[in-house]
């Protein structure tokens, strides 16, 4: 994130669209009338402002600013309370938010978010878990509804050993999904049909990302750590690696 406001006081007028493209770790904002926290994003800002979606107002207080209309404030309501479940039943812990806006033609897109840090667990000293989850919602006629996702995470784990010394463990997947749900006769899209529709590709996502994230970083890691040895001893660091990443593949495991 530091490159990126450097990038961004160079070259101010493309400051915006820098935010929108690269990936940033979420950070965290107090709603201080619901005594609650929300995750700050792209999605719910206005300048410096972000707005909260348990009292649909901005923090700092700003006189403009975009919300949603009453129908889809209903949606954002209640996808907020379901992914708030999720995220105690999976993460036990952190913070979650959705936030929801208008498309053109009726049509809407919503953002899912998660953070979780990580302290003093088995094998990690400090780490986290960011991860967002964008949709593109469109009512294709009376009988069709497509649900275009496109998910990113950001994981960061530092590791502290006396024997292996310092580790820095970071890396970004980005994934995507369709779906197309068809509606029964007469039958019309309501809140219900939304967030079930949602909830299950945002959990089965969420789930392979982990997956990936155990094959593409976890296990190549630990196939290159294995092999390391201490230069100048004859120490062999494999069976202290070996319990890191068991340890932090069993974090894995827990949330999926």
């Amino acid at each position: 994130s530091k490159n990126l406001i450097g990038i961004s006081n160079l070259i101010p007028e493309l400051a915006e669209e820098f935010s929108q493209r690269v990936d940033q770790p979420l950070e965290i904002e107090v709603d201080t009338e619901a005594n609650k926290e929300f995750l700050k994003c792209e999605y719910n800002r206005d300048g410096d402002s972000f707005r909260s979606p348990w009292t649909n107002k901005y923090f700092p207080p700003t006189s403009e600013g975009y919300f949603p209309s009453p129908e889809l404030r209903q949606l954002e309501v209640a996808a907020n309370k379901v992914f708030d479940v999720y995220r105690h039943m999976y993460f036990e812990g952190g913070v979650s938010s959705v936030y929801i806006w208008e498309l053109e033609d009726n049509n809407f897109a919503a953002n899912f978010l998660i953070s979780k840090d990580v302290e003093g667990t088995r094998g990690v000293d400090t780490g986290n878990w960011d991860s967002s989850h964008v949709f593109e919602v469109r009512i294709e006629g009376k009988s069709k509804v497509t649900y275009r996702l496109t998910s990113s995470v950001i994981l960061k784990m530092k590791i502290k050993n006396e024997q292996v010394g310092d580790l820095d463990l970071s890396g970004t997947l980005n994934r995507q999904d369709k779906a197309e749900e068809t509606l029964a006769a007469n039958e019309k899209p309501n809140i219900e049909f939304h967030i079930q529709n949602m909830g299950t590709m945002v959990e089965r996502m969420e789930g392979n990302l982990r997956s990936a994230l155990d094959t593409v970083y976890l296990q190549k890691t630990q196939e290159v750590l294995s092999r390391t040895r201490l230069a100048g001893k004859e120490y062999d660091l494999a069976p202290e690696y070996k319990s890191i990443m068991a340890g932090i593949q069993e974090q894995f495991k827990n949330r999926s």
